[in-house]
């Protein structure tokens, strides 16, 4: 939390172009430039660290990915991949987490979904991989109620296994 003495900055302004970095949203002129990905996440280091060097090195150390999101008459499948650069420390190995899911319509309201999650530690032993599926009841569009089971392999982070339920409102 800052203080009210050094205010967390979010908004940098060059020439004619402003850049938010809360929003990772760069505009000319109060026009939006359409700017996304690595080069966006590049300018936000660049920006946050003004005078500075930013070296190759630093740019291995952030964690990049990218996402994905198919759906069609209401099946859908949604991934998500991060990867980060360990090179120069003592492991040597880089960091990568990713998902994959699926939600397939069984009736009007209830869906099936399934999901694998898998992430790869610098310095673990083994990977920890992660197995859901479970249904997803909408009776209404704001309102979801869950019920899953998930199975860990390797799961040195010791998440629990078995059955959840939850409840989502969404606005």
């Amino acid at each position: 939390m800052a203080d009210s003495n050094h205010a967390v900055v979010h908004l940098f302004r060059f020439e004619t172009f402003e850049f938010d970095r809360r929003a990772l949203e760069l505009r000319r002129a109060g026009v939006k430039v359409k700017l996304e990905g690595q080069p966006l996440r590049i300018l936000g280091m660049l920006v946050e660290r003004p005078g500075e060097l930013v070296t190759r090195e630093d740019l291995r150390k952030q964690l990049w990915g990218a996402d994905l999101l198919w759906s069609w008459h209401r099946f859908e499948i949604s991934g998500e991949f991060a990867f980060r650069s360990n090179e120069g420390q003592a492991d040597h190995r880089d960091e990568q987490g990713h998902y994959v899911q699926a939600v397939i319509p069984l009736t009007q309201t209830l869906y099936a979904v399934g999901r694998y999650e898998g992430f790869h530690q610098s310095g673990a032993e083994r990977d920890l991989n992660l197995y859901l599926g479970g249904l997803a009841w909408r009776p209404r569009p704001a309102l979801v109620f869950k019920a899953e089971y998930s199975d860990a392999t390797d799961n040195e982070a010791g998440l629990p296994d078995g059955w959840r339920a939850s409840f989502a409102v969404l606005f």
